[in-house]
């Protein structure tokens, strides 16, 4: 039987991996995981959204089309006074910014926006909840199917919410009853959205 200690080791590894993958070493550092996290927090938006995936194109045709949910983490910006901030960020999260009228924005979503999440956690303020929320809802996987993911917000909330409704909501209830949310959304993840094997990065 493994110890304890053998166990953290084993997370470390995995989550190194991901760093790794996603391009993330800056963001591992304490200063740079704590500055994006109070970028987000103050300029930014976090929480789910919808996204499709595509596979096996033939000619201008794909033969595979899901449609899936997805963990996100956008920040945007005023180009004429924080695109140095913006493109700061983008760099410590392994994305390209883009400019569309006159705002600066960086958007990140699924496996990358989840990994991103994990390190910045203990750092976040106002997205402290949302984020544990996430970290709980894909704690088996980077995606949901948008059916099984409305009926676990819905089971939570007692309807269905936006990110934004659910984050004011969570920001609304007392951490005794924020605890008992986060303890039942891991019970329903692992309910609707159960572990599934991949390919190894």
């Amino acid at each position: 039987m493994q110890k304890a200690y053998e166990y953290k080791e084993i997370e470390d590894l995995e989550l190194e991996r991901l760093f790794l993958h996603f391009g993330l070493g800056e963001l591992v550092k304490p200063e740079n995981a704590r500055w994006l996290a109070l970028l987000i927090d103050t300029e930014g938006a976090m929480g789910w959204t919808r996204e499709l995936e595509r596979r096996d194109r033939i000619n201008r045709q794909y033969r595979y089309v899901f449609l899936r949910i997805v963990p996100y983490i956008s920040v945007g910006m005023s180009i004429f006074e924080s695109k140095v901030t913006v493109d700061e960020g983008a760099e410590l999260i392994g994305t390209i910014p883009v400019t569309k009228a006159g705002a600066r924005r960086f958007a990140v979503r699924g496996g990358r926006a989840l990994t991103a999440i994990k390190i910045m956690q203990p750092h976040f303020d106002k997205y402290r909840r949302m984020a544990n929320l996430l970290l709980a809802l894909y704690k088996n996987r980077p995606s949901a199917p948008p059916k099984a993911f409305r009926e676990i917000i819905t089971e939570l909330f007692g309807t269905y919410l936006t990110p934004r409704q659910a984050n004011r909501t969570l920001l609304h209830i007392t951490e005794e009853e924020c605890n008992q949310l986060l303890e039942k959304s891991r019970k329903l993840a692992d309910q609707y959205l159960p572990k599934v094997r991949t390919r190894k990065i």
